[in-house]
């Protein structure tokens, strides 16, 4: 028997605290701000981020929390409900980045605050024209010109030229750059004296049940193929938005709207809201009139018209093309394959992140609280993320499983029905079922799915009855599926151990015994035992993120020796 933890280092578990609650913000008070439409909603909640950032920077000065703490939240961003999301989560990743840089070149200090304060209301001026101009491209820069131009005309303040507008824009947000760094430590003083226990930390157990939302939706299907065809969209569709040509803009587009709801429907729903094609359609006056200034002749243009349907063009592409994007990334298969060892410790975190994040929410986080009493807010948050730390480093946040692993037909199944026969001896609370494999002519044609306990067997897998669910040669009996998952529930409550035999490629795919091993790691203090092919070990340990694992090989192990140390394992 070998066993392996895989835990998560302490920087990503500093990181997965103050990553959850940076999300916190950016999903509750972030949602509600940009979903009424409130005037420098960004700019807020930048400030509110800067604020964070030095009191965890205050609270824990170890190098790289914070930039990991950025991508944490910027990944769980995306459960956001606000229209949007690529712009914010950018924007999260982008502040934490420049905090990160300025703090390690200058240290934990006042200066270094400050400066990188300055930095991060900055980067929103940044970050805003850079969004634009990859949404519409480079004609934006001249059509904003000449409207400026002509705005500047009719107010009689032709002295004050775009740069100097944009220097003095600049220095607005220097100021307030300037406010949130001595606002930040003011704050971050005053809270770190106080100490307000959180109650919903003690209800966090070992197992807690990850943010609903995050979880893959089971009837999603994906494909490896179309990811890669919807990136290689994207780049074609933005040369050809840029050639100006629009009749073949107009057919790009359209194919990818079409394609985008007849295989995204859900994931569309949000440009359904009115507040983006508004946009899209005054961006399409203003070029109009202002693409080539309004000294000519006529007040339309015929040329302002094809550049601002091009930039819309162009919008669409790349919303729909990084919506489509995302969601074929949920792959399971995909999430598998980037899960290297480089990787593991993101993964880990941002289960856990999920997983606290309900705790975090129980707070009254909006903007009339904070302003009122910010020092109170912050004072909690602080309290909070001492008692998470100390939790999750005494009790770690793990996934915990038993793999029984040989190759091919090599005897899994009866290792583990000796197993259980031992188990039952010994009293051992255990129940679950084996996938018994029928022959006929010296050739496996089916599985049956037995109850450990009763015996009672359902045909599992054929190789010649067809369904719906098929895996390899074998066609899957979605009645069996059901009479599997009955064994475990209603067992759930009575039962330590669960076995669950033949667990593969089909669970990795969430399907087979996905939901009820979800269920079993989301219920307090169950272990489960599963069978597993060896080449499935590492991608099924990964896909599930599982940190805790005890493997045993059945060319090495008896099921006597697993007998006496299952309960160390």
């Amino acid at each position: 028997m070998e066993k392996k933890i895989y835990s998560v280092n302490n920087k990503w578990l500093l990181a997965s605290i103050v990553g959850s609650i940076w999300a916190s913000f950016e999903i509750i008070l972030g949602s509600f701000l940009h979903n009424i439409r409130f005037p420098m909603s960004g700019t807020i909640l930048t400030i509110i981020a800067g604020v964070l950032m030095i009191l965890f920077a205050y609270q824990w000065q170890e190098r790289g929390v914070i930039l990991r703490a950025g991508i944490i939240a910027a990944l769980m961003k995306s459960i956001s409900p606000s229209a949007v999301l690529i712009g914010p989560m950018t924007a999260i990743f982008f502040e934490a980045l420049i905090f990160e840089v300025v703090v390690f070149f200058l240290g934990h200090n006042w200066i270094s605050y400050t400066v990188a304060s300055i930095g991060l209301l900055y980067s929103v001026l940044i970050h805003k024209i850079l969004t634009w101009l990859i949404l519409y491209g480079w004609n934006l820069v001249r059509i904003t010109k000449n409207m400026y131009d002509f705005i500047i005309k009719q107010l009689n303040i032709e002295n004050v030229s775009f740069t100097k507008a944009f220097l003095l824009l600049s220095l607005i947000y220097m100021v307030l750059g300037i406010f949130t760094a001595f606002f930040g430590i003011i704050v971050s003083k005053k809270a770190m004296k106080t100490s307000t226990k959180n109650s919903e930390i003690s209800k966090l157990s070992s197992t807690k049940k990850p943010y609903k939302e995050y979880k893959e939706n089971e009837d999603e299907h994906f494909s490896v193929i179309f990811l890669i065809l919807i990136f290689v969209y994207i780049v074609v569709g933005f040369i050809i938005t840029n050639s100006n040509n629009l009749i073949v803009s107009s057919v790009v587009t359209i194919a990818l709207v079409l394609f985008g709801f007849l295989r995204y429907r859900n994931k569309l729903r949000r440009f359904m809201k009115p507040g983006i094609w508004i946009q899209a359609f005054l961006l399409l006056i203003i070029s109009v009139f202002f693409y080539n200034g309004l000294n000519k002749s006529s007040m339309f243009d015929k040329q302002g018209l094809e550049v601002g349907m091009n930039m819309i063009y162009r919008m669409i592409i790349l919303l729909f093309g990084f919506t489509a994007i995302s969601a074929e990334l949920r792959n399971p298969l995909i999430k598998a394959l980037l899960f290297r060892r480089g990787l593991r410790n993101l993964y880990l975190s941002l289960e856990l992140s999920f997983s606290i994040l309900p705790a975090i929410t129980k707070y009254n986080l909006n903007f009339k609280t904070i302003i009122k009493n910010p020092v109170s807010v912050f004072g909690k948050i602080t309290s909070t993320a001492e008692e998470l730390y100390e939790k999750m480093n005494f009790y770690e946040l793990r996934r915990k499983v038993i793999i029984i692993t040989g190759d091919k037909e090599a005897g899994k199944t009866n290792f583990a029905k000796q197993l259980t026969e031992i188990l039952f001896k010994k009293k051992v609370k255990i129940s679950g079922f084996l996938s018994l494999g029928v022959f006929e002519n010296n050739e496996r044609t089916k599985f049956e799915l037995a109850d450990i306990e009763t015996n009672e067997k359902i045909e599992l897998a054929n190789k010649y009855i067809k369904t719906n669910l098929k895996f390899g040669k074998f066609y899957f009996n979605k009645e069996a599926i059901s009479f599997g998952e009955e064994i475990i529930n209603k067992n759930i409550d009575k039962s330590d151990f669960f076995m669950i035999d033949e667990v593969g490629m089909l669970e990795v795919q969430n399907q087979g015994w996905y939901n009820i091993i979800e269920k079993l790691f989301n219920t307090p203090n169950k272990i489960q035992i599963w069978t597993v092919r060896q080449k499935y070990v590492d991608t099924l340990i990964k896909s599930y993120g599982i940190v805790d694992v005890c493997l045993i090989d059945i060319q090495t192990d008896t099921p006597e020796l697993v007998a006496d140390r299952i309960f160390n394992c």
